[in-house]
């Protein structure tokens, strides 16, 4: 029977999808550049797994890691620079992907690039399948079905206290490094991140909450499979902070943002401790409206790098286990915003829409 592969399975995101398909007695095909350390996890598995070194500049050693695949789960990025040649190999080997990006850019590309022979040879290619833009892709597709003529999407991210990877940090400076978008008048516009403040009001607590503009993935995603005009990413932040945006130096373009990520980088620490992850909360709102009337729909958890493993393993099971559609895909196009958000809520997903 074929199986599931995990490409950076020694980083910190693929470890947590290691262990917990461990945890859900899902044996895995698990790839990465270090032999010994791929050895070691697997071991913490009780051996349940099988190792195959695989690096991305080898494209020899993906085919080899794919071999006898269904399913890739690609965590190693930054996206824009690792996931496309991965992409390549999967499509011509008739292998499903999913990732964990949560890159602007590299979302953009996916699409543009994959979409025609993706679909062409029946592949399910799905980025953006960790926490945050997968359930934010499946609360929208859960507003237009109950407003179906809703032109107008804002997505509201609330984090607090979330401590990043360094895999997330360097992928951070990818899309802040580079051109960011939201999505006005019915295509994307490149948008300062910090530029624009709103004030929201979430579902479940009372009081207003400043947010500012954000370069998040639904301005890519939405307009695949929703009729909008305008969709625009915010992230509650204080005011201040939009000065982080901002360059220190207009001749050299670089923000404070991009210095502090770099600083943070200098750090050993691989990523969040348990405790600092099982203490992260986190909310997704979605407000819509249309000519008739508005709608909002809320998800929200917690610990969301293991929930990030939780769902791309539930993704990669589908794919194996169901005849799902084939092309490049969001989350919510492959699975279904409804079931999905329904069959999360053994991993602490909550969901609540208010509206027509």
């Amino acid at each position: 029977m074929k199986k599931i592969a995990v490409l950076g399975a020694t980083g910190y995101t693929g470890e947590l999808v290691v262990k917990q398909a461990a945890a859900q007695g899902l044996a895995l095909i698990i790839g990465g550049r270090d032999q010994g350390r791929l050895e070691e996890l697997n071991a913490e598995c009780n051996g349940l797994h099988e190792v195959r070194t695989a690096d991305v500049g080898d494209p020899q050693s993906i085919d080899a890691l794919i071999a006898d695949a269904a399913v890739l789960i690609d965590t190693a990025g930054p996206f824009i620079d690792l996931g496309p040649p991965v992409i390549q190999r999967c499509i011509e080997s008739g292998v499903h992907f999913l990732d964990t990006t949560g890159e602007q850019r590299y979302m953009l590309e996916v699409f543009q690039r994959f979409f025609d022979e993706a679909t062409q040879r029946k592949v399910s290619v799905i980025p953006s399948m960790a926490f945050e833009y997968s359930l934010g892709d499946c609360a929208a597709a859960l507003a237009a079905q109950r407003l179906p003529d809703v032109d107008e999407i804002d997505m509201f991210y609330y984090v607090p206290g979330f401590s990043t990877s360094r895999g997330t940090k360097l992928s951070a400076l990818k899309v802040f490094g580079g051109e960011t978008f939201c999505f006005l008048d019915g295509e994307l516009t490149p948008q300062v991140p910090g530029a624009a403040e709103q004030r929201v009001a979430f579902l479940d607590q009372e009081g207003l909450h400043s947010a500012l503009s954000f370069p998040g993935g639904e301005p890519v995603l939405l307009p695949r499979h929703i009729a909008l005009r305008d969709v625009r990413n915010w992230m509650v932040m204080k005011p201040k902070a939009a000065r982080l945006f901002q360059p220190a130096d207009e001749s050299s373009g670089r923000t404070p943002m991009l210095a502090m990520i770099e600083r943070s980088l200098k750090s050993n620490k691989r990523g969040p401790t348990l405790s600092e992850r099982q203490a992260a909360r986190f909310k997704v709102l979605v407000r819509g409206t249309s000519p008739s009337g508005t709608v909002a729909c809320q998800v929200w958890g917690s610990d969301v790098y293991l929930l990030t493993a939780q769902i791309i393993l539930y993704g990669a099971k589908r794919l194996l286990a169901e005849d799902l559609p084939r092309g490049a895909l969001t989350p919510s196009q492959a699975f279904g915003a409804g079931r999905m958000l329904d069959d999360l809520r053994p991993y602490g997903v909550q969901t609540v829409c208010e509206g027509p």
